[in-house]
């Protein structure tokens, strides 16, 4: 499980190295053959960890804070920024489109949610305007394959309500139920669990809202499969 959590001032840590990394020339992965429990973060199935550097406070196309991540491809001796893959909303195979202050990539996590082999990033825009209301948030699965993470799909919250993926988790512990993302916000957290599809149909959806203002989540499994424990925590 690898989660990041948004903040204002967290992205501005990395911003000199994404501004590198972007202004570097583009190359696709190569492609890889699928393995089924691949390494974890491993978004083309080369064998080889790959990093995601979040950038919620990004402008793209003149929109400002509209947010983009950026992934790093893994090989044998690093990480490189010439084989790199800068994700916005204006990204096709992405929903929706770069506005300004979406902050996409507010929270990022990785899992192989349909178990294909290959990880899968769960990425939110907390802050997007959508047909709901102001600062609604959208958060989406962008699945990974041969070619890196090149489609993807929403995950909706059951109700409105602000700030929809302020945190987000992801965990593949198994089959089915046993795959899980757990989203937080402001009115509460959802919870998807599997079979999850790259057409964007998941097993199960349940929305809690006991529990208010949850601004962090974690999923762990503690007992290779048997039990998972499922944490989030109220804004102070």
């Amino acid at each position: 499980m690898v989660h990041r959590r948004f903040s204002y001032g967290g992205w501005r840590a990395a911003a000199l190295l994404i501004a590198v990394v972007v202004a570097a020339p583009l190359s696709a992965a190569p492609p890889a053959a699928a393995r089924h429990g691949a390494v974890p973060g491993d978004v083309n199935g080369d064998g080889y960890r790959d990093a995601v550097l979040p950038a919620p406070g990004a402008n793209v196309a003149g929109k400002a804070g509209a947010g983009a991540v950026v992934v790093l491809y893994g090989s044998k001796s690093g990480l490189s920024t010439s084989r790199r893959a800068v994700i916005t909303q204006n990204t096709a195979g992405v929903p929706g489109s770069a506005e300004a202050h979406d902050g996409f990539g507010g929270a990022t996590a990785t899992a192989d949610l349909n178990r294909d082999g290959y990880a899968d990033l769960v990425v939110s825009a907390p802050f997007e305007d959508t047909a709901r209301g102001r600062d609604v948030g959208t958060v989406t699965v962008l699945w990974g394959g041969k070619n890196g993470l090149t489609s993807g799909t929403d995950l909706p919250a059951s109700s409105p309500g602000a700030y929809y993926g302020i945190d987000v988790a992801a965990l593949s512990a198994g089959p089915g139920a046993e795959t899980q993302v757990l989203v937080g916000g402001y009115e509460g957290s959802m919870r998807f669990a599997g079979p999850f599809t790259r057409g964007g149909t998941y097993g199960e959806a349940v929305e809690n809202r006991d529990t208010a203002s949850v601004n962090s989540v974690a999923l762990g499994d503690f007992a290779a499969g048997a039990d998972r424990t499922e944490w989030s925590s109220p804004s102070g």
